[in-house]
């Protein structure tokens, strides 16, 4: 249910029900669409310690750019990222492709050389993961037409969230508003003055209710570039207690999905208000 009576105003929003996630869910989007998610498979010809990190990384840096992606565990029907070394020549090179959840082979990348020290969280290996992250991220996104007139959106990091939400949540909702049409901007370049960036900022809070429940209210206030308040999207609704300490799953797009057309009314409303001020 929505209720807007004026750009500063409260939209209400009821989660979806929340039903217990099994323990091996991958604690990112379980249930995305293909064109959005990618599962990074262990790199093949690499022993298990650097490669599980390479691979990691990549996961990370897709991220970084707002795609879902894990490392460790399958997501279901998304796209698979397959790394090979090639130590042929003498020097380990890493080739890349991309397939398709049904199998085909989507795109072939160039290779790269591995750095000689290609340690666990260095340099080199946040650059060679970054490097493969923007090859792969062009083809796994779903283009919108942008519906800011020059507005970009950047939604913040969550570190209430409990569980993995603080992850998962924020790429969830940057995903539903990228393929909703939003030209979204990256949060970390938010510390310096801009004039065309509207922050969606998230916070969760869990009240007790009873010894087996507990109220849980997600709040997402759209903040203009000056740092006034648009507006507030308010999703509630009382869960199993402890049921979002852990992985949050398919319940984080759920939950995006729902606040996103919320957000979207907002956005319009500043849109609107910015071009009858210039029109006055």
């Amino acid at each position: 249910m929505l209720m807007f009576t004026g750009a500063c105003d409260t939209a209400v929003i009821y989660l979806p029900e929340m039903r217990p996630t099994p323990e091996k869910q991958p604690s990112m989007l379980g249930e995305i669409t293909a064109n959005t998610g990618i599962h990074v498979l262990p790199v093949e010809g690499m022993a298990a310690e650097p490669g599980g990190a390479l691979a990691e990384a990549v996961a990370e840096a897709l991220r970084n750019v707002d795609i879902p992606a894990h490392a460790a565990q399958a997501l279901y029907g998304a796209h698979r990222l397959r790394m090979v070394v090639d130590t042929s020549a003498g020097q380990g090179i890493v080739h890349w492709s991309l397939i398709a959840p049904a199998g085909n082979v989507v795109s072939v990348f160039d290779g790269a050389q591995l750095p000689a020290d290609l340690g666990a969280n260095s340099p080199q290996m946040t650059q060679l993961a970054q490097m493969i992250a923007e090859t792969v991220s062009p083809h796994l996104r779903t283009p919108g037409a942008p519906r800011t007139f020059g507005l970009s959106v950047a939604v913040q990091p969550i570190p209430t969230a409990p569980g993995d939400g603080a992850q998962t949540l924020p790429v969830a909702l940057r995903a539903a508003l990228r393929d909703a049409g939003l030209k979204l901007t990256d949060p970390r370049m938010t510390d310096r003055a801009r004039s065309d960036v509207i922050k969606v900022a998230g916070k969760v809070t869990l009240t007790s209710v009873g010894l087996a429940q507990e109220d849980v209210w997600i709040s997402w206030r759209v903040i203009d570039p000056d740092g006034a308040e648009i507006g507030v999207v308010d999703q509630r609704n009382q869960i199993p207690k402890g049921q979002l300490d852990g992985n949050w799953g398919p319940l984080a797009a759920l939950i995006a999905d729902g606040a996103k057309e919320g957000i979207l009314q907002l956005v319009e409303d500043y849109r609107q208000s910015l071009a009858e001020a210039a029109e006055n």
